[in-house]
Parts: structure tokens; sequence; C-alpha cells
């Protein structure tokens, strides 16, 4: 700011002049434009009909067409709380309308910066844009007067440092200032651009998305097949080692079995026959008398040719045996190869035969060993 009455420069913000001491009021933009490119002496009585005069200068670069809105604007002291319909309605366009294209391109990398973050983390961008559009216009409608302003003074300023003539500078002013329906065109297609632009980046993300989502999915799905497969494993090694079990915990009993009677132990013997009583009309007390009669009557020789099961189940086995007995001692008696079905049960904890039924018997001579 230029004092008028000492011609000392001071700043904006400034009370008083530090040379002079006179007091500083605060001024209106076009009245700081006017001091800072004064007119001759000689022409300061008529500012509006001098061509050098700074009105000429803002006519110039704002355009005959709108000279006077603007004139009015900036003459007020408060021209940054002052509305431009045009601004909000057109918003970024209507800064490269008036060839603000710096602002433009800033406030246009910044709308795109604010996108990409809004696609980044997967917002809304139809109400994302419906609110920054609002904001932005907001912005454009209240503060377009004062961001024209500071571009005419920065343009006229530029101009008069590259220019030294008087009517270069008026041809540089009205082909730099003015209007540019240019600038509506390329700031239209640079919204079509980042639309379509902004459209692939939304796509490509929510492509990944959906292709994240299936990976995690098909993961999930091998771990969960891993898992059954592992526990359909883990279930399989320990049904094998259960069935190894029973296997020879039958073979235990058949061979105890087989072998308390060849060595006629009554006691042991019937501790291999599932007890289903002690009454006298039971199974088990038929059979223990009816084989301690056999123990006292013959001498045998006993044995198990093969074993094949049959069925196997946790509480119930089947076993097929095919055993031979020839008499050593005793009564008339035939020698016998018997095929025998035993059926297992457990009792107390214990495998225990429950049946036993001829399924095959044929007499034989005795052998050549015996």
């Amino acid at each position: 700011m230029i004092i008028h009455e000492c011609g000392a420069k001071v700043s904006e913000k400034a009370s008083f002049c530090y040379n002079c001491g006179h007091p500083i009021t605060k001024m209106s933009p076009l009245l700081e434009m006017i001091q800072e490119h004064p007119a001759p002496k000689e022409q300061e009585a008529n500012l509006a009909q001098v061509p050098g005069n700074i009105i000429d200068e803002l006519g110039m670069v704002v355009g005959e067409k709108k000279k006077d809105y603007y004139l009015q604007q900036w003459s007020k002291e408060t021209v940054g709380q002052t509305w431009n319909w045009s601004a909000f309605f057109g918003g970024l366009i209507w800064l490269s309308y008036r060839k603000m294209y710096v602002p433009f391109a800033a406030f246009f990398a910044l709308l795109v910066i604010i996108e990409l973050i809004l696609a980044f983390n997967r917002m809304n961008l139809f109400i994302a844009y419906l609110i920054i559009g609002f904001i932005m216009h907001s912005f454009m409608g209240f503060m377009g007067n004062r961001l024209y302003h500071f571009h005419v003074r920065r343009t006229i300023k530029k101009i008069k440092k590259i220019e030294a003539s008087s009517s270069a500078i008026t041809k540089a002013m009205k082909e730099i200032g003015g209007t540019s329906w240019g600038g509506i065109g390329i700031s239209t297609l640079a919204f079509l651009l980042n639309g379509i632009i902004i459209t692939l980046v939304v796509s490509l993300f929510s492509y990944l998305d959906r292709q994240t989502t299936k990976m995690e999915h098909q993961l999930t799905m091998e771990v969960l097949a891993d898992s059954e497969s592992h526990q359909k494993a883990l279930a399989e090694r320990k049904e094998k080692r259960d069935k190894e079990k029973i296997l020879q915990d039958v073979i235990d009993v058949i061979r105890k079995n087989t072998e308390s009677y060849q060595s006629e132990d009554l006691e042991g013997y019937m501790s291999t026959i599932y007890n289903d009583g002690f009454s006298k009309n039971s199974d088990y007390h038929k059979k223990m008398v009816r084989t301690e009669k056999t123990f006292k009557t013959f001498d045998f020789v006993y044995q198990v040719n093969d074993i094949e099961f049959v069925y196997i189940h946790p509480n119930v086995v089947q076993v097929k045996l095919n055993e031979s007995r020839f008499k050593l001692n005793g009564p008339e008696f035939e020698n016998q190869v018997i095929t025998r079905l035993h059926t297992l049960k457990k009792q107390e904890g214990k495998w225990k035969i429950a049946r036993s039924k001829i399924v095959d018997m044929f007499y034989i001579d005795k052998p050549a060993e015996f």
C-alpha cells in the first residue's frame, strides 16, 4: 500500500505510516489497485476517461461486458464477503472461463487427489461428489470475486513489467484478459477424462476386491478342506488303531480259550465265555457242566488251523474258526475238523465268546504226527 501523503509504501496490515505517521484507514481493493498504479498528475482529474488509468486497465483485463460488475464488487471494502453467482454455478469451469488456469489446475488436482483417496478407501463416490461439489461451488461463489481480483492485479503487474509502451500494454491486456470459451472446453474435457479415469479406477478396485474375496474364500475352503482331511485322517488312524486292538484282543481270547481247553483248565476256559447268569438253566452253566464232563471223559489234542474275521464292530465281533480235535484217550470218538462261527461281545470291558455255531464239520483219521 502506498501512502498518498508521503509516497511511502507500507504493509496492508499497518495502522499508520512509519515514515510520516499518517493514520491508515482500510481501503477497498479497487482503491488499492489505483494507488499501486497511479495515473499521471495531469490525468487525475477524470480517471474514467483516461486510457492509461487503472479503471481502463481493469476494463481491458476483465472485459467490457462485466467491467462495471467487477468494479462495483471490488470497490467494496468487504469484497471477500461478496457473492458471485456465476462462480457458484460454474465452479471450477468458471475459473477457466476467466482464464485463471493456475487456480483451476490447483483445485482440479486437489479434487482428483480427494477422489483417489475416496476410491482407495472404497467410499460411496456419489454421496462424496454431492458433498464435495456443494462445498467447492459454495467456496467459488463466496471467494470468486476475491480470487478474480487477485488474478487481475497479478496480470496487470506482470504485463507492465514486461511491456514498456502504452500501446503494447493495452494490446497485451486485451489478449491476456477477458474470457475464454476454449478454457470452458478444456476444463469440460478435463472433467470428462477425470470421470472416465475415476470410473476405471473404481472398477479396478472393485475387480481387485472381488478377486481378493474370491481368493480369501478359496483359501478358507482350502483350510477347511485341509482341516476336514486332517480330521478324517486322524479319525481313520484312530479307527485303524482301535480295529487293530480289537483284532489283537479277540485273538488273545481265542488263544486263551484254545489253550485252556487243551490243558483242561475249566476256570480259564470259562473265563473266555460270555456269562449270562449263574442259574442252572443259563447257557453259561450248561456249557460249564458239559465242558467239565468232557474234560473228565476224554483227552484231546486241540488246535486252531485258521482264523477269519467276518464282522468287526466296537461292541460285536464275529470270527470264523477252523479247528481240529483228535482223541488221545477215552471212549470211542471220531476225530473232527470243525468250522465254527464265534460271536464275541464285551463284558466288563473284556471280549467273551457269547455264541458258537458249527457251520461245517467232517471226520478225519488221526494225522501221522499223532
